[in-house]
């Protein structure tokens, strides 16, 4: 396991000092969220539909994705065709589809330190080589934190990707 940075290590301190009892957000365990209106009533039609949503296309169900390519084309002003998107049960399927197709067996990625811990046992699943890139938010003042010189320099060392999640564990590659 790679040694921690003093950022991090620092960060481990400041949280060691907050009051309160820890609450563990990694997998979605708290009752944190009312369910959006409607939601039940859409699962309840879900599940009368049967096996007619059992098996979809494997990029996702074509009318969903057409009508988030329409979504999207308008958001970027950008024309997205549906047959660009794929849907994925959840962030963590877009994630592994997305390094799977950049990481190989000995393909470095670097990775921003702190960050998911599922992000980092993704890299090691595809057999990836893994270089830490400093991420120190709690002391900066006017940037996000992130050690541009390291971020350079794992690249120059050969780094094929860049794995990063902001404060609220949105993970991009």
């Amino acid at each position: 396991m790679p040694e921690l940075t003093d950022s991090v290590t620092r960060m481990i301190a400041e949280i060691e000092k907050l009051p309160g009892t820890p609450v563990d957000f990694s997998h979605g365990d708290v009752d944190a969220f009312i369910p959006a209106p409607g939601a039940f009533e859409d699962f309840k039609k879900a599940v009368r539909e049967g096996n007619a949503q059992a098996y979809t296309e494997y990029r996702g169900r074509k009318i969903l994705r057409e009508n988030l390519a329409v979504k999207l084309s308008a958001f970027t002003g950008k024309k997205i065709g549906y047959d660009e998107i794929i849907l994925t049960p959840g962030t963590q399927g877009a994630l592994f589809l997305a390094m799977g197709a950049l990481i190989a067996h000995g393909d470095a990625a670097a990775i921003a330190e702190p960050d998911y811990f599922a992000n980092r046992k993704l890299v090691a699943f595809l057999e990836g080589k893994l270089m830490p890139v400093p991420l120190d938010f709690m002391d900066a003042q006017d940037r996000a934190g992130i050690d541009l010189n390291a971020l350079e320099k794992s690249f120059v060392e050969g780094a094929k990707v860049f794995l990063f999640s902001n404060p609220n564990n949105h993970s991009a590659v």
